[in-house]
């Protein structure tokens, strides 16, 4: 799918595409990942970026990523199944704010855009 338009995508493979919005915890793409494995990943990372910024205060991390991982990260932190992933918005530029205590997160703001209003 990489590199194709999505209207090639409705004429060419509009089978596995309904499958990508309406079962994506389903998809399998040939050299892809599949959202569990990219969720994974993500969450493996950010696993990572916590664990080097612990210190016992108060730390900030910005990460930046595109909205279907923000979107994975989220489903993760919320224990929300990967078939819904569509059902959080994640408008471009988004902020999305959590706290972690021990490991433990606390959801203090989605698709945040309010820096976007003049």
């Amino acid at each position: 799918w990489e590199g194709k338009y999505f209207a090639d995508l409705e004429k060419d493979d509009s089978e596995r595409l309904k499958i990508f919005y309406t079962q994506p915890d389903k998809l399998q793409l040939a050299r892809a990942e599949t959202f569990q494995q990219a969720q994974s990943r993500a969450m493996n990372e950010l696993e990572k970026i916590i664990a080097t910024h612990e210190n016992g205060g108060e730390n900030r991390i910005v990460i930046t990523a595109h909205g279907s991982i923000n979107r994975l990260i989220i489903c993760a932190i919320l224990d929300i199944p990967i078939k819904n992933i569509w059902r959080i918005n994640q408008f471009n530029t988004a902020v999305n704010i959590f706290r972690v205590d021990d490991g433990n997160f606390t959801v203090r703001l989605i698709n945040g855009t309010a820096h976007l209003k003049e």
